[in-house]
């Protein structure tokens, strides 16, 4: 079971194409019927989310929560976003850098992959 832009989805029957692509932020495009509130699919197409690529001033530095805001964009961090020659230690408000990473609607967040000085 998952969520497609907040509709509940039971692909438990469905025949499921790119399965190893689902995550979330990823597209899908789902056939089935509405019932009780809940898509139940009989087919279901998985898309890969493409890389997000945004470069400005980083403002807002948050270590405790490993946040920071980037052009307005909220971009979390995790133990496997790489950190270029910056280092996690060379974040500072005021840097130029650059974020590549995917949509996570549920956080209503950029999670990077990868963060870089400009």
């Amino acid at each position: 079971r998952f969520a497609l832009d907040g509709v509940p989805v039971d692909a438990s029957q469905a025949q499921i194409e790119g399965l190893a692509q689902l995550q979330t932020g990823a597209g899908a495009e789902v056939h089935g019927t509405m019932r009780d509130g809940v898509l139940v699919a009989t087919e279901v197409a998985v898309e890969a989310s493409e890389p997000l690529e945004i470069n400005g001033r980083l403002t807002d530095l948050d270590p405790a929560r490993r946040r920071l805001t980037l052009q307005g964009w909220t971009v979390q961090w995790d133990a496997s976003t790489r950190f270029g020659k910056i280092g996690l230690a060379g974040l500072r408000n005021g840097r130029s850098l650059t974020v590549r990473g995917r949509w996570q609607p549920g956080a209503a967040a950029l999670q990077a992959l990868q963060i870089t000085l400009d």
